[in-house]
């Protein structure tokens, strides 16, 4: 099979799933990640014939697209801030905005030895991609899920870069030996989705990431980021910082809850999309 058959018969069999621009785009980063090539030897060599193994290995890869699974779960990798993040139906799929958030973070200035805290880590991508930037830092990060901090702590090993991993259960207010230490920044992607809102999410988010990770009750939004911020007060050193990122229609009462708490210079950032997606605050 060629490369521009293999493109019109997945392309066939997406549409009915996928808006038609979309389909096609996923096709693509298939056959970028599959066949290792890269884009303009993809769009000028299209009658090449596909290895039959590979072929066999895609049309897999075209069947599970179908039934909505996410190419990132698919491949068992995204990419995040340049690095490559194995991921599986245990973690969330690392997204642009959280990228923007690493951004923020990395135009802070902080002591060369920081101590930072990532809360909720997942498949670990913020931890690693602050670590990435600046090794001297001294970085924990924390998770209720279990399989989670072990996708995290493989994707510490795979990159070789030094994270401190650790469980703890952020809704109970159980955060053990992290209690102990004092911390230049905190920072937390916490679950933040409402329950109600699920019905207007993609299947592919909806039938394959793990909802632990995603969903609030509608009656108690700010759960996690209630806990996080009592825990922030007691163990953000003077002028530490707390980075979240939040709900859309949550930033003003995010941004509320920081001030009720004493923080100072506390803002909403917008993401790339011109939507409320961050919130800054510094300990007094």
């Amino acid at each position: 099979m060629t490369i521009s058959v293999f493109t019109k018969r997945s392309r066939a069999v997406l549409n009915t799933l996928y808006p038609q621009q979309e389909g096609l785009t996923l096709i693509r980063h298939l056959l970028l990640e599959r066949l290792g090539y890269s884009v303009s030897y993809i769009m000028m060599n299209q009658e090449e014939e596909i290895n039959s193994d590979l072929e066999i290995q895609l049309l897999d890869d075209v069947m599970r697209l179908r039934n909505a699974e996410p190419l990132q779960y698919i491949l068992g990798y995204a990419w995040f801030s340049e690095l490559k993040i194995s991921v599986d139906k245990n973690v969330l799929i690392p997204r642009p905005e959280t990228e923007e958030l690493v951004q923020f973070i990395l135009c802070e200035n902080f002591p060369s030895d920081a101590h930072l805290l990532d809360v909720c880590t997942g498949s670990g991508c913020i931890a690693l991609a602050i670590k990435q930037s600046f090794p001297n830092f001294n970085i924990s990060a924390c998770d209720f899920s279990l399989e989670a901090l072990l996708m995290a702590q493989k994707n510490g090993s795979d990159l070789n870069l030094d994270i401190t991993w650790n469980w703890a259960d952020v809704e109970e207010n159980q955060w053990g030996s992290l209690s102990e230490t004092q911390y230049d920044l905190v920072v937390s992607n916490p679950p933040y989705i409402l329950k109600s809102e699920a019905i207007s999410m993609h299947k592919n988010v909806l039938n394959h990431e793990p909802h632990i990770a995603l969903f609030v009750e509608d009656s108690d939004p700010l759960i996690f980021y209630r806990r996080i911020v009592g825990f922030a007060m007691k163990n953000l050193k003077p002028n530490g910082q707390l980075w979240f990122e939040i709900n859309e229609s949550q930033g003003e009462n995010v941004a509320n809850l920081l001030e009720n708490m004493f923080f100072q210079d506390v803002r909403i950032y917008h993401d790339l999309s011109g939507k409320d997606r961050f919130v800054f605050g510094r300990r007094r």
